[in-house]
């Protein structure tokens, strides 16, 4: 009997330690800056990524991907997600108030902060040596980029061989390695054609 009451008072101790472990996690946490799911549809069967979750200081778990820790605290970060710190939804006017609101009362997640902060610098450094050095520029176009990125290289590319862009691209298509290298490279062409050579042909 006495040794029973040991093994539960052990399990309510084990539990109860879980649970504040989890307390000081999470209100040391946030929202986390890249949003998943959502109700809106883009296109059939393809839904806008407008969710913020929130999610505690170590560990992230978004019912896709999860960290350890996310692993570890799931139960908890679920209910802390249903009834606590429930999610975010951009195209939510509450939400959208909260988020874009002058005072800004959402409280992000300190280590999404510093992801974006790194990625803000890479890019930073990318887009520096983009512009000064031309075979990295072009090397570059096979990879993907976001759509300001392509018109970035577009516009770079335009500036250091002018309508002979199109042509050194072209040729870099043939010589890529994969098709989604190609595809990456007709991104920028067509980023090139459609709106760089347009625009600059009308001003002139």
């Amino acid at each position: 009997m006495k040794r029973k009451k040991h093994i539960w008072i052990g399990i309510i101790a084990l539990i109860v330690g879980y649970v504040s472990l989890y307390v000081i996690n999470s209100e040391c946490g946030g929202y986390w800056g890249c949003p998943v799911g959502g109700r809106i549809e883009a296109t059939a069967g393809v839904r806008y990524n407008s969710v913020f979750l929130w999610q505690p200081r170590l560990g992230y778990a978004d019912g896709h991907e999860s960290t350890f820790f996310g692993v570890l605290f799931y139960p908890l970060i679920k209910i802390d997600q249903d009834c606590f710190h429930t999610s975010l939804d951009l195209f939510e006017t509450n939400s959208a108030f909260l988020m874009f609101s002058g005072s800004n009362h959402v409280k992000w997640n300190p280590r999404s902060l510093e992801e974006a902060r790194l990625e803000l610098e890479e890019k930073s450094a990318w887009r520096e040596k983009c512009l000064t050095n031309a075979d990295y520029c072009i090397r570059s176009v096979a990879v993907p980029h976001s759509r300001e990125d392509i018109h970035v290289i577009a516009v770079n590319l335009f500036r250091l061989y002018g309508t002979n862009a199109v042509a050194i691209l072209e040729s870099n298509m043939c010589l890529a390695k994969t098709s989604i290298a190609s595809q990456h490279i007709a991104h920028v062409v067509e980023e090139l054609v459609g709106n760089v050579l347009t625009n600059h042909i009308i001003i002139k």
